[in-house]
């Protein structure tokens, strides 16, 4: 049985949020290092190499041209590089959204902040991407079954 050390997260209101926990007991494994660094990582060629393929798809991508993903060729996580200012301003929506929650709910309030309020706000600003995501998860997922079901 092992021991494991926790930690709760308690927020203004008094409620708990969050736990984690900590496993004590410990197991190390002794290995070859240079035979397993070799097998475990890209050599600087082979990185030069993906990331040149990975500009190709993105240039394909950005010109339209449509994709199927194949072994040598695949899309997941290369939307962001598409259009990169649609994604910034994406990423500064939320924040925004974020700080003018906390600006609102600091003056209203005297200092109380309502955490579930803000995640409510952000979940709203960022819905729509969420669900992109779900969606490109999807198609990803079963390109994948489909590419191995042969």
């Amino acid at each position: 049985m092992d021991r494991r050390d926790s930690f709760q997260s308690v927020s203004s209101n008094g409620s708990t949020s969050s736990r984690v926990s900590f496993c004590n007991d410990v197991s190390i494994k002794s290995i070859e290092p240079a035979l397993e660094k070799d097998l475990a990582w890209y050599s600087s060629n082979e990185l030069t190499d993906i990331r040149r393929d990975a500009s190709i798809v993105v240039s394909a991508m950005r010109s339209k041209a449509i994709l199927r993903d194949t072994e040598t060729t695949c899309t997941h996580g290369l939307n962001s590089q598409v259009n990169k200012r649609r994604t910034k301003a994406r990423k500064e929506d939320a924040l925004f959204a974020v700080l003018e929650e906390q600006h609102y709910q600091l003056q209203e309030s005297r200092n109380v902040v309502d955490q579930e309020l803000i995640a409510e706000v952000y979940f709203h600003v960022t819905k729509g991407n969420q669900l992109s995501a779900l969606r490109r998860g999807h198609k990803h997922a079963k390109d994948v079954q489909d590419m191995w079901t042969c």
